[in-house]
């Protein structure tokens, strides 16, 4: 059997926090430190704004980020997902998938390799506050259905 763990996260800072460049400029220095500080939880950040209004001012944003993908804890993930909220006082969120990967069928001597088992953590924060924590046996969907609001 093989595990694979896919850790991703997504922060949604607000249209106030990037709305002039000197902003953006606080936000991607937030950044650099958040990265430095959770350097040994493999923290790497992309933040790119998603959609400009008709002044060309930043509407809606988003910054993916991934962790190392290991088996990390779900108490320090937890406390990263909370930790990143209150650093850029906006909403963030992280989710933790673990598949585990086997032989599901043997047919005339072959097999067939894959997923058999999977674990999936949602944790969401907004500045500091608990807003769901969520396991479930597949990947979850609340996961997706929240980014696509922010796309």
């Amino acid at each position: 059997m093989e595990h694979e763990y896919t850790i991703n996260g997504r922060i949604f800072p607000e249209a106030t926090q990037v709305a002039t460049p000197e902003k953006l400029q606080q936000i991607a220095s937030k950044i650099s430190w958040a990265e430095q500080d959770f350097e040994d939880l493999g923290l790497k950040i992309n933040f790119t704004p998603c959609d400009l209004g008709e002044n060309g001012e930043p509407q809606k944003n988003m910054a993916m980020f991934s962790m190392k993908s290991a088996d990390i804890d779900g108490d320090q993930l937890e406390q990263a997902c909370l930790n990143l909220s209150v650093i850029f006082g906006c909403t963030t969120m992280l989710c933790k998938d673990h598949e585990v990967y086997g032989v599901a069928n043997v047919l005339n001597g072959g097999s067939d390799y894959e997923v058999v088992d999977e674990d999936c953590d949602l944790w969401i924060y907004k500045m500091g506050a608990k807003v769901l924590h969520e396991h479930t046996k597949y990947w979850n969907e609340k996961f997706t259905e929240m980014e696509r609001k922010f796309l």
